[in-house]
């Protein structure tokens, strides 16, 4: 789990987690540290989420609107 996590990180990345499985629990200390060292602050999904004035791209990334269109 942590190896295709730390494959994938990049900014913006959202981590899905299955709660109530013993993999999760167990390894969400070591997923989190991991994260940290590599300098990347952990944030609630809502934070991550434009909520006004966005598009969503030909690749499905949000984005904010241009307004000078």
């Amino acid at each position: 789990m942590l190896d295709r996590i730390n494959k994938n990180l990049k900014n913006g990345s959202i981590i899905l987690m299955h709660n109530g499985t013993d993999n999760t629990a167990n390894s969400l200390e070591g997923i989190i540290k991991s994260i940290q060292t590599k300098g990347y602050n952990i944030v609630k999904v809502s934070e991550l989420i434009y909520n006004e004035n966005y598009e969503i791209d030909a690749n499905g990334t949000q984005k904010l609107k241009n307004n000078n269109e």
